[in-house]
């Protein structure tokens, strides 16, 4: 268990249940490595020091695949560190169930063609990287993960500044396992159509589809129940050719969003949940074309000063519930850095009597803090006592709730 009041997820000590006067070794074996498995170093020692302790400590290795290449080894080694993986499963064809999560955002495109020759049993979460044809990468690599029988969850990062057709997008995503229920789509460029100009800041315009996009039919991935954009454009989704089906979707993320309001029109029946982070042009958002939403998560602002604005435009007859801030202790403190951060504390008068005068049936404002794990116990009494002096008349009708969370990196 962690340190009381620590915050901590590593286990300083542990507590074994006696389900006879004797432990089976096994369970014990087992237990240990449970404690290290946030400690790969040691984990892949035990994985070679006993067999024992080899199975366990093997479903901790690689049960999550990553490759963060990128000011490490070098975005250029993906393909040699990924033939490796390759040439350790067909060695020990025992670890590829044990895989779950495959997160090779940053692989060169070979190295997704070495992912895809590898039968996949059991992995239920894929993030991976969408590139130009222009750059050698395969699709077919992409569609082949994508469409695994067990994939539920699917991010695809698609490259930076990089010019998407329609047709390119919609084929992709048309060959998602119908079981998918999340799905993230980063930095998508495609060409707005003109009666319907679409805005993103930062991202380019692609130049018009030479060939007109497929016929799809609608829900392809039927079970989709939670959509999260970042940096891109929310219209494009909502034309008769996207694959996909938005009717059934309860919870939308959104950072970056631009063209927001299409969007939100055509999800408006079902969505009851929406996370947003930065957003360009937040007096005008359109929040009040989600008529059904019960819970608004603002998470990743860069600034809070203009977050009271979110609400400006809400219905009056808002269905809004339960409100859910996650922040940075930097940003609840004093304002050492003005030219970087907001004082979280400052804003919260604005943002407090905002949500009181046009939110009628709010229950609940939750607020995590997120402090830094070496400063944790020392700043907590001091953070609950701002956030609570801050947000007072939340806490006299008693709708304000202020958790912490230690983390081991801000950014």
């Amino acid at each position: 268990m962690s340190r009381p009041g620590s915050g901590s997820p590593f286990p300083l000590s542990f507590t074994i249940s006696m389900p006879s006067k004797r432990l089976p070794v096994q369970e014990l074996c087992d237990t240990i490595v449970d404690l290290l498995c946030y400690d790969r170093y040691n984990l892949g020692k035990m994985a070679c020091a006993s067999s024992s302790f080899a199975p366990r400590a093997q479903s901790h290795l690689f049960r999550k695949l990553i490759l963060p290449l990128t000011g490490i080894y070098g975005k250029d080694k993906s393909v040699v560190i990924t033939q490796r993986l390759v040439n350790t499963m067909k060695s020990s064809p025992h670890l590829i169930p044990m895989v779950e999560i495959l997160s090779f955002e940053l692989a060169e495109p070979p190295a997704l063609d070495l992912l895809a020759s590898i039968p996949w049993q059991r992995v239920h979460q894929l993030h991976l990287p969408v590139e130009s044809h222009a750059s050698g990468f395969n699709p077919e690599s992409v569609k082949t993960l994508i469409s695994l029988p067990s994939v539920r969850h699917v991010q695809l990062a698609y490259g930076w500044g990089t010019q998407y057709h329609r047709h390119e997008v919609f084929g992709l995503l048309s060959h998602l396992n119908p079981g998918v229920e999340v799905l993230e789509l980063k930095h998508i460029a495609v060409k707005c159509s003109p009666s319907n100009p679409s805005y993103s800041r930062s991202i380019p315009e692609a130049r018009d589809d030479p060939i007109p996009p497929p016929p799809h039919s609608r829900a392809v991935v039927p079970r989709l129940c939670r959509l999260m954009l970042m940096q891109t454009g929310g219209d494009f989704l909502c034309e008769p050719a996207c694959p996909l089906d938005l009717s059934v979707l309860h919870e939308l993320k959104a950072y970056w969003l631009g063209r927001a309001d299409v969007l939100f029109s055509t999800v408006s029946p079902t969505v009851c949940k929406l996370t947003v982070g930065e957003v360009d042009g937040l007096e005008h958002f359109s929040i009040n074309l989600l008529h059904n939403i019960t819970d608004i998560h603002c998470d990743g602002f860069g600034t809070y000063s203009r977050l009271h604005h979110l609400f400006d435009h809400v219905a009056p007859d808002n269905r809004i519930t339960n409100i859910y801030i996650t922040t940075l202790s930097d940003r609840i403190e004093w304002n050492e850095k003005p030219d970087k951060w907001d004082d979280f504390v400052v804003v919260a008068g604005d943002l407090e009597t905002a949500v009181l005068a046009r939110l009628p049936v709010l229950q609940k404002v939750s607020i995590k803090v997120k402090i830094h794990h070496l400063f944790f116990d020392q700043k907590r009494q001091e953070l609950q006592t701002k956030a609570e002096d801050a947000f007072s008349r939340l806490v006299k009708q008693n709708m304000l709730e202020v958790s912490f969370e230690a983390v081991y990196q801000y950014y």
